[in-house]
């Protein structure tokens, strides 16, 4: 059954029950919307931000510790794991923050340190990453930027976990931006 709303303009469905109780108004839009495979950094992210928020003491040392957790609760082979997801890491700290004029600025203006606050802004996911580079550190954080001047991992522990890329041949090469072999 449908009834027209003028002041919507459109035809409004009403919800009829059939004889065993389920609604029978385009059960479809109801079923699980269960999206394909997530992005197996991006929900370890996720899962660590959820350990991250129930703690107490909420610093720097505290989200490398929900990191760690999160990976020690998975099946897989842990080190091989924790490089890879060190790795997505730093690509996303060095390649989306700190490629950006503009986060470079206002981490100077505020006295703190680029590569660290970047850590945490890639900590706490792709929306509040997009955030600060849509809009700015200060409207994104406000006062908590100031939460944010240790690092959650060194630049070292960062960098070690690089995998390097594999020629057909099976040897490790190292290269520069420029493509260039090191």
């Amino acid at each position: 059954m449908s009834e027209f709303n003028p002041a919507v303009g459109q035809t409004a469905s009403l919800s009829v029950t059939n004889n065993n109780g389920n609604n029978s108004s385009n059960n479809s839009t109801n079923t699980s919307k269960k999206k394909g495979a997530r992005n197996p950094f991006l929900e370890l992210l996720r899962k660590s931000r959820t350990t991250f928020k129930k703690q107490i003491v909420r610093n720097a040392q505290m989200k490398k510790s929900a990191i760690e957790h999160t990976l020690k609760l998975n099946d897989k082979d842990s080190e091989e794991e924790r490089n890879v997801f060190l790795a997505n890491f730093y690509d996303m700290v060095e390649y989306r923050l700190l490629d950006s004029n503009r986060f470079i600025k206002d981490c100077a203006r505020l006295g703190l340190t680029a590569f660290n606050v970047a850590q945490h802004v890639v900590f706490d996911g792709n929306k509040k990453l997009d955030e600060v580079l849509t809009f700015g550190l200060e409207k994104a954080y406000g006062n908590e930027i100031f939460k944010m001047r240790e690092s959650i991992f060194t630049k070292q522990e960062l960098e070690a976990s690089k995998i390097l890329p594999v020629q057909s041949d099976g040897s490790n090469i190292s290269t520069g931006l420029d493509g260039q072999a090191a």
